[in-house]
């Protein structure tokens, strides 16, 4: 899952997904050092795709907002690479329904739920 800009509470966080060996993904959100009333003013959209930049700096870019230079519109985390998660959501991943029957297990590598099929073997469910 991409890391995405979400806005809660007034604040500007990035959201960072970790699938869990149980059926449920838990969502790190991060604080930036942009405020709210800031990132409205730059077009920055709630749930918007952010990319890191690879150096574990705390740098992130926002391919939406490419500058005629070349360069994106980067974001930095409140503390660099040295910040902790401000708030940390568990959200469970319900198996969705499937015929009687039919075997179904969690891939922890992808999060998602998968089916077996006679026919097939696992496929997503």
């Amino acid at each position: 899952m991409k890391d995405r800009i979400i806005f809660r509470d007034g604040k500007v966080y990035i959201v960072s997904d970790v699938i869990l060996d149980t059926p449920t993904i838990r969502h790190l959100l991060f604080p930036i050092r942009v405020d709210l009333r800031a990132a409205l003013a730059y077009g920055i959209r709630d749930g918007e795709p952010v990319e890191a930049d690879g150096r574990a700096s705390g740098l992130y870019h926002l391919p939406r907002h490419r500058r005629v230079n070349g360069d994106y519109l980067t974001v930095s985390l409140v503390h660099g690479g040295e910040t902790t998660a401000e708030h940390v959501v568990d959200v469970s991943v319900l198996c969705p329904k499937v015929r009687a029957g039919v075997e179904t297990r969690w891939n922890r590598y992808t999060g998602t739920w998968e089916k077996c099929l006679k026919t097939r073997g696992w496929v997503p469910a």
